[in-house]
């Protein structure tokens, strides 16, 4: 089955795009954090690598919300 083009899309799929957008977000922001615990744990070193994932997860969560709010803005242009 051909997809359709953006415009031409049903209202659930713009949904479960945007959905999936905000879910894989919020994942660059948990799982940088989440490895840096668990490396910590493993290399028994203190806070330092949960910091360092924190900050890793922040800039990649950043930088995929100015991604998101670029295609925002292609969206409403459109319009």
């Amino acid at each position: 089955m051909p997809t359709q083009p953006p415009d031409r899309q049903p209202p659930m799929a713009t949904a479960m795009r945007w959905v999936s957008e905000i879910t894989s977000g919020g994942l660059m922001l948990a799982l940088p954090c989440l490895g840096g615990w668990w490396l910590d744990g493993w290399l028994r070193s203190a806070p330092w690598c949960l910091i360092v994932g924190g900050f890793l997860g922040l800039i990649l969560s950043f930088l995929h919300l100015m991604r998101i709010t670029g295609a925002l803005k292609s969206d409403s242009k459109k319009k």
